[in-house]
């Protein structure tokens, strides 16, 4: 069974590469019935526990087992945030999931959003349900998608920035109010809500958006 492995050293939540000299102080081995796993990000949510985001793929149609936390519910699982308790002890898990025309997702960076929720940052290709949203990419690539997992683990709201060219999501923060600032590059034309920016060039442009609270851009 291939599997995960989150550690919490010095305050910090870590994948075992991170930190290889700090002292640890647990470590949590999360078993998947899956193929091609990756933690991608983890980090403290402020209150012991901790948040981590990742990529993963089920192997043919088996369902996804998470250390006993069973999901029948698709045969393909792609982003999932996983929260452990200050034990290390897995409290509850959630994911994407793929829609009707398929979708290659992918969580890059994950925060605290302070009252014990966290905002996710990522990429998705096709269509894929964030909770109850339902997002569809623009074009043949990519689009970059922000979402909110409540401390429950409920995706409450999920939305999208698209390029018809090109666009990377690379880091997202909180705003001390429950939103976040996203940051990322992109070349040719980048598409949020009614704000279209062109870059300059044939290089890529940097952009910064802000998503408040509620997911709005």
């Amino acid at each position: 069974m291939a599997g995960l492995v989150v550690l919490l050293a010095a305050g910090y939540a870590l994948v075992p590469s991170d930190k290889p000299d700090a002292n640890v102080d647990w470590v949590a081995r999360v078993g998947l019935r899956l193929a091609n796993n990756s933690a991608v990000a983890s980090v403290p949510d402020g209150l012991g526990g901790v948040f981590s985001v990742g990529l993963a793929r089920s192997v043919d149609d088996h369902p996804v087992s998470l250390d006993g936390m069973r999901d029948t519910s698709l045969d393909r699982l792609d982003v999932f945030i996983l929260y452990f308790s200050h034990a290390g002890r897995l409290i509850w898990h959630t994911h994407s999931f793929q829609g009707a025309n398929g979708a290659n997702c992918e969580g890059r960076s994950i925060v605290a959003d302070g009252s014990g929720g966290a905002l996710v940052i990522g990429h998705f290709r096709g269509t894929a349900f964030f909770g109850s949203t339902l997002l569809t990419s623009i074009g043949t690539g990519r689009d970059v998608f922000v979402l909110h997992v409540t401390s429950s683990g409920v995706i409450d709201w999920a939305v999208q920035t698209a390029s018809h060219d090109y666009i990377y999501g690379l880091d997202i923060v909180p705003d001390g109010s429950g939103g976040a600032l996203v940051g990322g590059h992109f070349r040719g034309t980048l598409l949020f809500n009614s704000t279209l920016l062109t870059s300059i060039g044939t290089g890529r442009d940097v952009f910064v958006l802000h998503v408040t609270s509620s997911g709005v851009i």
